[in-house]
Order: structure tokens, then sequence, then C-alpha cells
């Protein structure tokens, strides 16, 4: 599985609670479509240039609320470092005992 391309999609899910210094709550929605490539062992490396975001998010206050779905493709560029957990059990070959 060395050099092994791989498409992905991470999913990222942030809640906001409502702080002295930021009176706002609300959520947000993240997808990046990412490529990675496994390098050895489980272990490999992944990059994205962006995705699409939804956000809502109320004032306690009441001076408004907001939702905002931003396309940010080229905008935002992620780089990271990946250990796929299980990848031994995912490569063994059946067993040719028997034959």
């Amino acid at each position: 599985m060395a050099g092994k391309y791989f498409y992905y999609t991470p999913l990222t899910a942030t809640i906001q609670d409502p702080a002295p210094s930021m009176p706002l709550t609300g959520f947000s929605l993240s997808a990046f479509p990412a490529i990675g490539m496994n390098i050895i062992h489980g272990f490999g490396v992944h990059m994205d240039i962006g995705g699409i975001q939804y956000t809502m998010a109320s004032m306690i206050d009441n001076y408004g609320d907001y939702n905002r779905l931003r396309l940010t493709l080229g905008h935002q560029f992620h780089f990271g470092l990946h250990k796929i957990i299980g990848w031994q059990k995912l490569n063994d070959k059946p067993s040719q005992k028997g034959k």
C-alpha cells in the first residue's frame, strides 16, 4: 500500500458556546475534498485547497442572526500527516492454509 493515493472528504463540525468576550452561539459544518498518499505502514500525508462551509450563528442579546454558505475552494490550504488505525488488518492477506 506504500505510495497509494486515495481521495476522501473530511467533515468537520464546530459548536460555538457563548462566552463573556463573544456572546455568540451556533454551529459550523465544513467539508474539504482532499487527496492523500500512504507512505509506509499506514503513515502518510494529505492536502486540500478548500471546500464548502455552512455557518449558522446568533447573538445572545439579539443583535442579529446569520446563516452563511461559503465556497472556499482556492481560498484555503490544509496539509497534514495521518496514521490509519488498523492498517495492518486492512493489508493482511488471507491465509493459504489448507491448499
